[in-house]
């Protein structure tokens, strides 16, 4: 029954080494090996039975207590022929010329070399080299040697030599490697269709390149988003005994967390990041060996296999200790066409140095599995891959050296940058037609008087301004992308790659800071600058009565309170912003996962980061504008609408001039009022009264007015004659210059002088068109009530929000720390804040001849 049951399952491997060719496939069962006829091939994927009078030990065909012809490979009882010799610690048989030309050839001092000795956490690497146990190592690699040169059906000792090679970081120069390259000079066959698996011979190295390893199409399925994926272990003892397969779990992610997250690395399309102190030494008594194996459901329409059956595919291992013959550590280098692959590799070795001074033991310190998403198809991959990095510490160390286990999905994306750069060109060139087309209108709109600084000032801050909007909103496009398509569809969009991928983003969000920091001081120094002219329509009441100044000085206090008026707190919204971040923990939205979940994985992608809090943060400022313009203003009334009422009632009409010819004139006149300066009753009388005036200039409360060139000079000549004409000590000179200048708008508003205004009614294609003719006469345009708050700190509020979140965003990326960017962004504003309030009130005190002392503070 046992052999038939063997013959049984011996058919259907056979059968599945012939379909390999074809798929190629790997199909392991150790279940199957019973019996005394059959043993584990290299090849792993079926039994074979041993040769002739050979019988199964173990993993391995022996002859028991008998002798092994090396030639015939047959059993015999005494090894008396010619020209034979007789190892008998072996049981060997083996001709005496080939003996003799093996050993001498082969057998020299065995040397181990340490490149990577540290002797603390953060000491420098230092090297070593000295002759490893004589009686662990050396003596044992001698005879295994002998063992698989005339015996190869003996996998135990050649696994003893590939362990020892792997262990020595494959250097060709070690005893042990040189002897394999001597049994198995040449590679043959490829096992199964992979073009690396030698046939009948340790599959010990790669010797094709990693990125054409990766592009043979081994692996067949297609996963599904957070599927789990599985690999099996094919563990060997020290001395070469083949243990059996067994599947990776926790065996290398050993950094704590939480038990219901420690298996999370395993599923599909899940980076995993996980860094710690863990010495491997601890966990393992023995030193044990593996190949790895990437396990796959084949599906088959074969009935002796049923619908599917697993299939395990050997993986490479990008080994980064690795050094060729000149001592140089290739596989840490930039080029991948020089990358070496091996096969094999250890958890720790505290074998090759028992028991001599000073004990060095190497343990894994570094694990990154590599997978690549196919671009044809997004639910399939490449050959993946495993970087292994080894420290080497000695046994009177006391330290707990640093481990990480990381999983990178990862994914050509030249098409992805191709993308970039094309969306890049046709925004910038976009932005670059808005700016002339801008700078053209704006010119032609506000440059009666010829260049003067103030325009050429507003055009360069409106380039600056478009640039750095532009390289923010194109990171944040592409931000917003890669976090919707990444973390909240279900289906397999794109995965995130190694954060090096996106490196241009960064220094592209602290370019445009660069350029919106130059704009936005422009921008506020432009917006401080306004010149500001106040009409008193108040008439004394009496001859030889003084008018009260107390009119004045209020509205000169309203208007520095009102400029600096935005909808949203920037106080407010650092809070919110960090509450959000820090106090719900949301900020771990940006860890680098396919899911929504907030998992801590001690890391947090910079790109991701960007776009969440930028989401967060514009989300906010939306909610603030429509709450404050919608609701808040529509309850309790605007602070610019109110202002207009107070001038109504104060008989206060304001020139606002943002450059020479333009700007706003708020009407204050209201003809049937006939004094401002009563008492409360009369006071709010006044404030309900409705103006019944039919003159057209009392028809509006707001006028965007262009002046004449002729006026305005006319204007700012009186302006300056009357200061030259007193001394800095005369007290009498800002009344003096007050009462001139007041007497002369009030005539021009009134039409009895010389320069005459039309007044028009206000079209939106003003907004777009190239400003009136001004030639003759000044032109009042009638605008909605609230239309002059752009001429401040209301009208750049949202370039300064923008500004605030890229410092923000720019501080939060390089930092990881939400609170230094929340720090300087409330710095930043209060000094912008400051300096546009003291501007203000600068430019009030001289052009509104109002003594700053009045200002309250």
């Amino acid at each position: 029954m046992i052999l038939q049951t063997n013959f049984h399952m011996l058919f259907v491997f056979i059968f599945v080494s012939r379909a390999a060719d074809e798929v190629p496939l790997l199909h392991f069962d150790p279940q199957i090996l019973t019996g005394n006829s059959y043993y584990n091939s290299w090849s792993y994927e079926y039994v074979r039975m041993c040769p002739q009078n050979l019988i199964r030990d173990g993993w391995q065909c022996s002859c028991g207590d008998l002798y092994l012809n090396a030639t015939n490979q047959t059993c015999q009882s005494s090894c008396n022929e010619t020209g034979y010799r007789a190892i008998e610690e072996l049981h060997l048989c083996v001709n005496d010329s080939i003996y003799l030309d093996f050993s001498n050839t082969f057998r020299q001092t065995t040397t181990m070399k340490y490149f990577d000795i540290i002797s603390g956490p953060d000491s420098e690497k230092q090297f070593m080299s000295d002759t490893p146990n004589h009686e662990l190592i050396e003596q044992p690699i001698y005879e295994n040697a002998l063992i698989c040169n005339f015996n190869k059906n003996n996998q135990t000792a050649c696994n003893f030599l590939a362990n020892m090679c792997s262990v020595s970081m494959y250097n060709a120069d070690f005893e042990a490697c040189r002897a394999l390259n001597i049994i198995f000079p040449e590679r043959r066959g490829n096992m199964n269709g992979y073009y690396d698996w030698p046939t009948n011979q340790p599959f010990l190295n790669y010797t094709d390149t990693l990125r054409n390893v990766m592009r043979e199409n081994y692996v067949k399925s297609n996963f599904q988003n957070s599927e789990i994926i599985s690999f099996q272990l094919a563990q060997y003892s020290y001395d070469g005994h083949f243990k059996g397969f067994r599947e990776l779990k926790a065996d290398l992610q050993k950094c704590s967390i939480k038990k219901n997250r420690k298996q999370i690395w395993r599923q599909f399309g899940w980076n995993f990041f996980s860094e710690c102190n863990f010495n491997f030494s601890f966990a393992y008594d023995t030193t044990d060996f593996f190949d790895i194996f990437f396990q796959e459901n084949y599906n088959s329409t074969e009935p002796l296999f049923g619908t599917s059956h697993p299939v395990l595919r050997p993986i490479p291992i990008l080994l980064s200790n690795y050094r060729d013959q000149s001592n140089i550590d290739v596989n840490r280098q930039n080029d991948d066409t020089q990358y070496k692959l091996f096969r094999r590799f250890f958890m720790k070795d505290n074998y090759t140095r028992f028991e001599r001074s000073p004990n060095i033991y190497q343990i894994l310190s570094n694990i990154n599995i590599v997978f690549t998403i196919r671009t044809s198809d997004k639910s399939s991959i490449q050959t993946p891959y495993i970087m292994l990095e080894y420290i080497q510490v000695a046994n009177t160390s006391n330290f707990l050296p640093k481990f990480s286990f990381n999983v990178n999905y990862t994914m050509e994306m030249e098409q992805f940058w191709d993308a970039v750069l094309y969306v890049f060109i046709i925004f910038l060139l976009l932005v670059v037609a808005y700016w002339i087309i801008h700078s053209f209108v704006y010119l032609k709109q506000y440059n009666y008087g010829g260049n003067n600084i103030h325009n050429i000032l507003a055009v360069a801050s409106e380039f600056f301004i478009s640039l750095g909007i532009l390289l923010f909103g194109m990171c944040l496009a592409f931000g917003l992308f890669i976090l919707w398509f990444y973390k909240w569809t279900k289906k397999i969009i794109m995965c995130l790659p190694p954060e090096e991928e996106f490196f241009i983003f960064f220094p592209i969000i602290w370019v445009s800071f660069g350029l919106l920091i130059v704009g936005v001081f422009l921008k506020v120094f432009l917006q401080s600058s306004l010149n500001f002219f106040f009409i008193d329509w108040e008439n004394p009441r009496k001859k030889k009565i003084s008018i009260s100044a107390w009119r004045r000085i209020l509205i000169g206090n309203e208007w520095s309170k009102i400029s600096t008026v935005r909808v949203y707190s920037i106080t407010f919204t650092l809070v919110t912003v960090l509450m959000i971040l820090k106090g719900f923990n949301t900020i771990l939205i940006a860890t680098p996962i396919p899911s929504s979940e907030l998992i801590d994985m001690k890391i947090t992608y910079k790109i991701l980061r960007f776009a969440y809090i930028s989401f967060i943060w514009l989300l906010l400022f939306l909610v603030q504008y429509v709450f404050v313009n919608f609701i808040y203003w529509k309850i309790y009334g605007s602070p610019f609408h109110n202002f207009l009422e107070v001038l109504r009632v104060s008989k206060i009409s304001c020139f606002l001039l943002i450059t020479n010819n333009h700007g706003y004139y708020l009407h204050g006149k209201k003809n049937n009022i006939s004094n401002a300066d009563v008492d409360i009753e009369t006071l709010n009388e006044n404030l309900d009264m409705e103006d019944d005036t039919k003159d057209e200039i009392d028809q509006a409360k707001v006028f965007e007015i262009y002046l004449s060139t002729e006026f305005y000079h006319l204007l700012r000549e009186k302006y300056y004659s009357l200061k030259i004409g007193f001394s800095r000590n005369d007290h009498l000179a800002p009344y003096e210059s007050y009462k001139s200048i007041n007497s002369f708008l009030r005539e021009f508003i009134e039409r009895n002088c010389l320069h005459k205004y039309l007044v028009q009614k206000w079209s939106r294609v003003q907004m777009i068109d190239m400003g009136p003719d001004i030639s003759d006469n000044s032109i009042f345009t009638a605008a909605p009530d609230e239309q002059y708050k752009y001429s401040m700190m209301y009208g750049i509020q949202g370039v300064l929000m923008i500004f605030y979140l890229v410092l923000f965003c720019a501080i939060d990326v390089t930092t990881y720390s939400p609170e230094i960017g929340a720090f300087a962004v409330f710095i930043v504003d209060w000094i912008i804040y400051y300096i546009f309030k003291l501007r203000t009130r600068r430019s009030l005190s001289r052009k509104g001849i109002l003594d700053p002392r009045f200002f309250i503070r």
